[in-house]
């Protein structure tokens, strides 16, 4: 993985979008990042959150999640850390998983998490 993170990819990729949205404009651009991301199955992101508590309209904030809406994948997951805490979010495309099973592991891991720890 490290040799990725040392790949001239990224830089290379940001170039080309860059010289595609100052020839072809900003809709060039999208359109070929939209094609990139028709040609995945699975999206995956993670996003770190605010560490200390926030309000919205002087309300605090119990929990924050964060997903991407719209992506032409199968499956997306999202991560996002909230006062130390960390969301997971999944969405997927209809029948593409299976809704009772999730749960079924879910309840699984809650219940081996909170066996852990006593």
């Amino acid at each position: 993985m490290n040799y990725k993170k040392n790949s001239l990819a990224v830089y290379l990729t940001g170039q080309l979008l860059e010289i595609l949205k100052k020839v072809r404009g900003p809709e060039a651009a999208a359109s070929y990042i939209h094609g990139t991301i028709t040609n995945s199955s699975v999206g995956i992101t993670k996003v770190m959150g605010p560490i200390e508590k926030m309000t919205l309209a002087n309300r605090p904030v119990k929990g924050l999640y964060f997903t991407v809406a719209g992506a032409p994948q199968s499956l997306g997951v999202a991560l996002l850390s909230y006062m130390g805490n960390l969301r997971v979010a999944l969405g997927a495309e209809r029948g593409f998983i299976d809704a009772q099973k999730v749960e079924e592991l879910h309840r699984e891991c809650i219940s081996d998490d909170i066996q852990s720890c006593m």
